[in-house]
């Protein structure tokens, strides 16, 4: 029973505890909306007074508005602009702070009086001039009569000189009429020799045509060459076999492929390979699909070896078309001084890629094309390959037509190429060079070469100038 007591009392104190809460809490919200209320009155009595004090500005601004001369309605900042706009225009001699229609309107009368004063002493000038002009009309009355007598006297005069006018006229009338006979004969001779060179510039506007329609076919021609350049690669390696040294390339019969054509590889980033040095040469093998094709690896680097994503290009074929060439100067692949033209000639028509034309080592002064005399470049030529000026037996007759075909190929906008750079881009390696010893020996051939795919090392010789880097000394 007691613990059932003391329950009864902890509800019975949290009850008063809340009554006594509620109690205090309604009394302060009921002052404070009593404070709201006063205020809400006094701020109403407020806006009240402010709305009666606006009605007697607003009537005693419609009453400055009809004074001033402007409608009830118009702005304060327009009537203030207007008016500044009228004291600009007639008190501008006022200062800023005397600008004011008072002001202004006794300036305007003062004006006034000041011209009054002026009209009247101008009216009593007037009188006086007037009076002098009716004095020194009386006195040119004579005068005037003895005018108009010579008046009369000159136009008879001037008759007799009109008949005298009209009879010269009548003659250079005459002689007018015949002279424009002579300029018809004139004109008709000239009309004959225009129209005769007006048959020439026809003849010539022909020509034009012509030459016209020429250049516009090499333009085209030459935007379709710029559209696949020598700079851009032919596809790409898909797969590398290094034990075998064998690769796949994205290239097959599809793209006109053939066995035995070789392709300069480069790095999978190149995008312009006239910039970059190669990495390796393939030689294709066998052609498996529309666009595969094995190939062996003839020449690489073991420290950048060749793999999957690198790019192949051959400056002697391209995918649907057949590459034609023309060679000119001493053709020299190995630089032991011999021409080589007969074996690039063979290594160029394997590849599928046709010789327009090229230098006769043999002949020296013709041009030969695809075995036979008579060759000769075209806008379809895509490369001119230049080799070293023509030297020794027949050299002057050689070197003149070197210079007749790099003359030519320009005009024809022929890409020339170097032929060291030809020879890299096709994939080109000397695979079994020719040592001469000897009187003629090259002496290229004897120097000491760093191992192929390596980076050279240092002979441990270094230059005098070099000075050894030490660290600093420590300060005492």
């Amino acid at each position: 029973m007691a613990r059932e007591h003391q329950g009864l009392q902890i509800a019975l104190m949290i009850f008063v505890l809340l009554t006594l809460i509620l109690g205090v809490t309604t009394f302060i919200f009921f002052r404070r909306y009593d404070e709201t209320v006063v205020k809400m009155e006094a701020e109403s009595q407020k806006a009240t007074q402010a709305q009666t004090n606006l009605g007697i500005v607003q009537g005693e601004k419609v009453k400055l508005l009809k004074f001033l001369g402007f409608p009830e309605s118009e702005k304060i900042d327009n009537v203030e602009e207007k008016c500044r706009e009228e004291f600009a225009t007639y008190g501008s001699n006022f200062p800023e702070e005397q600008r004011n229609y008072r002001q202004l309107l006794k300036l305007f009368h003062k004006q006034i009086a000041e011209l009054n004063e002026s009209l009247e002493a101008e009216k009593t000038q007037v009188q006086t001039l007037q009076n002098i002009n009716e004095r020194r009309n009386e006195e040119y009355s004579v005068k005037i009569d003895a005018a108009n007598q010579a008046r009369d006297k000159a136009g008879r005069d001037l008759q007799e000189e009109r008949d005298k006018f009209a009879q010269a006229h009548k003659e250079f009338t005459n002689r007018e009429e015949t002279l424009r006979t002579d300029l018809e004969n004139a004109r008709k001779e000239k009309e004959a020799a225009l129209a005769q060179l007006q048959k020439q510039l026809e003849a010539a506007t022909q020509q034009i045509q012509k030459l016209t329609q020429l250049n516009a076919e090499k333009s085209k021609k030459l935007e379709d060459l710029v559209k696949e350049t020598f700079e851009v690669p032919d596809g790409e390696i898909s797969w590398v076999n290094q034990r075998q040294r064998t690769v796949w390339i994205n290239l097959g019969w599809a793209d006109g492929l053939q066995r035995q054509t070789t392709f300069a590889v480069y790095d999978a980033n190149t995008y312009d390979v006239s910039k970059s040095g190669k990495k390796g040469s393939i030689e294709v093998t066998e052609i498996w699909d529309a666009h595969l094709a094995e190939a062996r690896i003839i020449d690489d680097q073991p420290a950048n070896p060749i793999m999957p994503g690198d790019k192949v290009h051959t400056p002697l074929w391209t995918p649907g078309e057949r590459r034609r060439i023309a060679l000119t100067g001493d053709i020299d692949l190995d630089d032991d001084g011999q021409s080589d033209l007969q074996k690039l000639l063979s290594f160029i028509t394997l590849q599928g890629a046709v010789v327009d034309c090229y230098l006769d080592d043999k002949s020296p002064n013709i041009l030969t094309g695809q075995g036979k005399p008579g060759g000769r470049m075209s806008i379809n030529t895509r490369y001119l390959v230049v080799g070293k000026p023509p030297e020794g037996a027949g050299a002057k007759e050689r070197l003149d037509a070197y210079s007749r075909m790099l003359s030519e190929a320009r005009s024809l906008r022929i890409q020339e190429v170097p032929l060291k750079q030809f020879l890299s881009q096709m994939g080109w390696r000397e695979t079994s060079p020719v040592i001469t010893y000897g009187p003629g020996a090259n002496p290229a051939h004897f120097r000491p070469k760093p191992q192929e795919g390596l980076r050279p090392v240092s002979g441990g010789k270094v230059s005098e100038l070099f000075q050894e880097r030490r660290p600093p000394a420590p300060k005492p």
